[in-house]
C-alpha cells in the first residue's frame, strides 16, 4: 500500500495512511476493535482529510485492500456523508464462512495434507460455526468449543482447551496432524451474515 500511495502522489492525488488502533500514535485497542470500529475510524479519517486546504471535499473517497475494502464499502453504506469513491482491492465478494473455509482447505492442501486431514479439520471448522451460531452466550460458546478442541486433539489437555477456545485466534492444530485456520473466526458473521457479504464485526472475545 505504501508504494500505491506513493505512486497516486506522485500523480497529484492527496493520500492519508492511518495507522490501526495501537500503532504509533493512534489510540486504542487493535485486538478489541470490532470491523464496526474500523468503519467509524475511516469516517474519521475521510471527514479529517475534507477539512484539508488543499483538498477538495468532493472528490474524497476511500482505498482499502482486503478487510480494509470491506470496511471502505461498509463506510460507504454508513449514513452520513458517503465518499465520493470506493476503491476495492481485494474485497471480500463471498460470505466469512465461505471465505474462512476455502482459505483453511486451499492451506492444507498446500502443506501437505491429505484429504481425510482436510475433511476431519474443516467438521471441526463446521462444528465450532455451528456452536458460535447457536449459542448467544460467549461464556457458554467458549465452553462448547472447548469441548469440541478436546475431543478433536488428544495433544492437549481439558485445561488448554479452554485457553484456546478464550482466545480470539483458533488454536493452530486441533489434532497432532490437522490443521484449523489460524485467522480470526467473526462471531458476527458466523451468526448472522453467512448469507450476506461483507460480515459486518468481528469477534469479539470480551462480547456478551
Amino acid at each position: 500500500m505504501a508504494s500505491l500511495a506513493d505512486y497516486l502522489t506522485r500523480h497529484g492525488i492527496a493520500v492519508l495512511r492511518f495507522d490501526d488502533r495501537g500503532v504509533g500514535k493512534s489510540g486504542g485497542t487493535y485486538a478489541n476493535a470490532t470491523t464496526a470500529d474500523l468503519v467509524t475510524d475511516a469516517q474519521a479519517a475521510l471527514a479529517f482529510l475534507r477539512t484539508r486546504p488543499l483538498v477538495a471535499p468532493q472528490r474524497t473517497g476511500l482505498l482499502g485492500h482486503g478487510e480494509g475494502a470491506n470496511v471502505a464499502l461498509l463506510a460507504a453504506a454508513a449514513p452520513g456523508r458517503a465518499p465520493a469513491f470506493v476503491v476495492s482491492l481485494a474485497g471480500y465478494g463471498q460470505p466469512g464462512y465461505t471465505v474462512l473455509l476455502r482459505q483453511q482447505t486451499e492451506i492444507m492442501r498446500l502443506t501437505g495434507a491429505d484429504a481425510t486431514e482436510v475433511k476431519a479439520a474443516t467438521d471441526v471448522y463446521h462444528r465450532t460455526v455451528s456452536i458460535i451460531r447457536q449459542t448467544p452466550d460467549n461464556a457458554a460458546a467458549r465452553a462448547k468449543v472447548a469441548a469440541v478442541l478436546s475431543s478433536a486433539n488428544t495433544g492437549i489437555d481439558a485445561a488448554m482447551a479452554r485457553a484456546r477456545a478464550a482466545q480470539p485466534l483458533l488454536p493452530g492444530r486441533v489434532t497432532s496432524s490437522i490443521s484449523t485456520p489460524k485467522t480470526i473466526w467473526p462471531r458476527c458473521s458466523a451468526r448472522c451474515c453467512c448469507s450476506t457479504a461483507p460480515p459486518i464485526c468481528r469477534y469479539r472475545p470480551s462480547a456478551t
